[in-house]
């Protein structure tokens, strides 16, 4: 990864309002997976675009083949904003294809030019304009730390439900709101959505290794790496609805690919951490062996 090649601004700026030389490279990559997020797309890349920050910052889209409305949206942003977006259109879905992990790697490509990667998939959205900023510059002045995330706000969508997801545990220091990899395994304290963390190819580069990757590979290296900082704001909203990718899968099907994924990472690993996980999907997946027979 290059090293920047512009001066700070003096304030926060919002990204539609900052102005770079054609070559200068972003200090931050936003990465966004989208597919039929027709009736959100809109709101995730505003969020994007509210953002107000001293440095540049890229929208990374990978769009995936949908058969609504979402690339003619996507199209119309880019016309308006192209210096903002990377946008990479796929001629065909790439969900479950074997060809994927290619496609996702030329995007990647252009994301990983920066010195920082935030997350938000096509369905959810930020909604604190300064999100980037205040995570920035505390990774900016904390060195030994790798990974920040907050609280969010989870919707769903199909029955008007909202709830307040603090992701305020006990288990996190009060005082300093730091984590580190032992509390890991206690509860879910990096959302995607609300998680910005440091591009550090020694890390990252560990994700290929996984068949089965997932958020949790990616979390699970970067606290082994270095430690995770909780900020209590509301950073975004989480929704939940029937086109959800992970939201509405039947728990069936996410406890036989949580069995996979953990036997995957502990047979890579051998750490506590990744046996305990696997163990306890095993029994899991055992179970419904036993139950639904023809179903697993």
């Amino acid at each position: 990864m290059p090293d920047k090649n512009f001066n700070f601004l003096p304030q926060p700026v919002p990204l539609k309002e900052q102005h770079w030389a054609d070559d200068t490279i972003q200090y931050v990559s936003i990465s966004c997976t989208t597919y039929n997020h027709e009736s959100y797309i809109k709101d995730a890349i505003d969020g994007f675009l509210m953002q107000k920050t001293t440095f540049p910052v890229k929208i990374v889209v990978f769009e995936d083949c949908s058969t609504d409305g979402t690339k003619a949206i996507l199209e119309d942003y880019e016309k308006k904003y192209p210096q903002l977006f990377a946008m990479f259109y796929q001629p065909v879905n790439t969900y479950k294809k074997p060809f994927r992990r290619k496609a996702k790697q030329i995007k990647n490509k252009e994301r990983d030019k920066a010195k920082y990667i935030a997350l938000c998939e096509g369905d959810d959205y930020w909604t604190d304009p300064l999100k980037l900023q205040k995570q920035v510059e505390f990774l900016e002045e904390h060195p030994d730390f790798m990974v920040t995330s907050s609280g969010y706000i989870k919707k769903n969508r199909d029955f008007e439900e909202e709830d307040i997801r603090a992701n305020d545990p006990s288990f996190v220091n009060e005082t300093d709101r730091g984590f580190e990899f032992d509390l890991f395994s206690k509860g879910w304290l990096t959302k995607t959505l609300t998680s910005l963390f440091r591009n550090d190819q020694s890390v990252l580069g560990s994700i290929p290794a996984y068949k089965y990757a997932r958020d949790v590979h990616l979390f699970y290296h970067l606290l082994k790496s270095g430690k995770g900082y909780y900020f209590k704001e509301i950073f975004g909203v989480y929704n939940i609805h029937e086109g959800g990718i992970f939201s509405t899968i039947p728990q069936l099907k996410k406890d036989t690919d949580h069995y996979f994924i953990f036997r995957e990472l502990y047979e890579i690993n051998k750490d506590e951490f990744s046996r305990r996980k696997y163990f306890r999907c095993l029994i899991r997946y055992l179970n419904h062996a036993i139950e639904t027979p023809n179903k697993t």
